[in-house]
């Protein structure tokens, strides 16, 4: 079975375990590297290793420690020598200035992060399936 992967940027403990077993349950054949920091979410971008094999889709907070994902953003968006692939932030932040600000800094999607596990898969699902299966990039 060919592995598809995708890169999720987030911090935070819970939403990591949570989002990994709801990938296996509804993606098997997709692997989801975590990354729990901008600052190391910037070098492994910068790494000859995403250059070779980029994710389908980057999925990123807008909360992160050293570096926010808004500017991680914005500094991942204007690098020239290495791929660009959709990013959908996927926050817990309801903000109109950080959703309008993700926009602006080159988000592909803002989607609302659930704490319910129901809803949580359901998003996870629609994003999967239109950034894995309907869009084509």
């Amino acid at each position: 079975m060919d592995r598809t992967l995708v890169l999720s940027i987030e911090d935070d403990q819970s939403d990591i375990a949570l989002m990994t077993y709801i990938l296996k349950e509804i993606r098997p054949s997709v692997v989801t590297k975590f990354i729990r920091d901008g600052q190391s979410a910037l070098s492994y971008l910068r790494h000859p290793n995403f250059k070779a094999n980029p994710p389908k889709i980057i999925l990123m907070d807008i909360k992160l420690p050293r570096i926010s994902g808004l500017e991680l953003l914005k500094k991942y968006r204007a690098e020239k020598d290495i791929p660009q692939v959709p990013v959908v932030m996927l926050s817990s932040s309801d903000r109109n200035d950080e959703i309008a600000q993700s926009y602006s800094n080159g988000a592909n999607s803002y989607v609302p992060k659930p704490r319910d596990l129901n809803e949580l898969r359901e998003k996870l699902t629609v994003i999967m399936e239109y950034w894995l299966e309907v869009n084509k990039n």
